[in-house]
């Protein structure tokens, strides 16, 4: 679930926070083909379905008995499950076919010929004391709800999880953005901007993934997208809220698996390293409720 800070429009004064630890929760996946080699995904949903299929979120290409839509492996309530999806050859737990199953937090399962470990990672980063923080001199910040806001930036900004920021038009979301980048390990790696008010639904997907050369009529090159420009590094999604549900579902799954498709490219997937941060003016669970933003994001 993404961190949500209030961007206020408004020097900051010395003050002091108790340690703490910020966790941010992953599912690691280590997917073993019968007779191949390994991989590893690193998934920071809930939810994860296992498939052939490419709209799975993890996709396993090369074990005929694996279904398109398999299994999927699920939290709730604190708890883990293991869930077949009706696929024709079953999913199997310590050599039982199981329908739903609660799982431990490790261990291990099959689909098809293949071996699925899993375990749970929680990655605590101390915050430390913060007693004061140097800012650009172009910031303003006397209020106590600035400095509040900016202590929680200082604090966040070392952890690589998802930040939404929401705030009027013009109180300064992108210069919060740049200050989470700034104070976080990926400083000096790319920062890009990208504003998902101002492309059409086909402009804005080809600005973030890319394309291969013939992908559409004037596509005489390939063009890396702006997740392989920014990989390393960090990019702001601004105006959030006016993404197309389509680009949503792209860009889902690169918050899930870090895996991007170019335009033209037909299975081939590039791995990136991206933290992203988005900006809104608008009430997304509104939006949710009127089925114009996806709720899974």
């Amino acid at each position: 679930m993404p961190i949500i800070c209030h961007a206020i429009k408004t020097k900051v004064l010395e003050r002091t926070q108790e340690s703490k630890d910020l966790s941010v929760e992953e599912i690691i996946f280590q997917i073993t083909p019968h007779g191949g080699e390994s991989k590893t995904f690193r998934m920071k949903r809930k939810n994860v379905v296992i498939g052939r299929d490419f709209e799975s979120d993890i996709v396993i290409e090369n074990d005929d008995g694996i279904s398109r839509q398999h299994c999927q492996f699920y939290e709730e309530e604190g708890k883990y499950y293991l869930e077949y999806l009706k696929s024709t050859n079953g999913t199997f737990y310590k050599d039982k076919k199981i329908t739903v199953q609660c799982m431990p937090p490790q261990g291990t399962f099959r689909v098809g010929q293949t071996k699925v470990q899993y375990w749970v990672k929680e990655n605590k980063k101390k915050i430390e004391k913060l007693d004061a923080i140097a800012i650009p001199s172009h910031f303003v910040a006397e209020t106590s709800n600035m400095q509040k806001l900016l202590f929680l930036v200082k604090a966040v900004a070392p952890s690589d999880a998802s930040i939404l920021l929401q705030g009027e038009t013009g109180v300064g979301k992108e210069e919060i953005a740049r200050l989470l980048h700034a104070w976080s390990e990926r400083s000096g790696k790319p920062f890009i901007t990208i504003n998902c008010a101002t492309s059409t639904e086909e402009v804005l997907e080809n600005t973030l993934f890319g394309h291969e050369k013939g992908a559409f009529t004037g596509a005489a090159d390939p063009k890396p997208g702006v997740f392989e420009e920014a990989n390393n590094g960090t990019l702001f999604l601004d105006e959030m809220g006016e993404m197309p549900l389509s680009v949503q579902g792209a860009l889902l799954r690169v918050l899930e698996t870090g895996m991007i498709r170019r335009l033209g490219r037909s299975k081939a997937e590039t791995k990136v390293n991206v933290r992203i941060i988005a900006g809104t003016n608008r009430n997304l669970n509104r939006e949710v409720e009127r089925k114009k933003f996806r709720e899974d994001i």
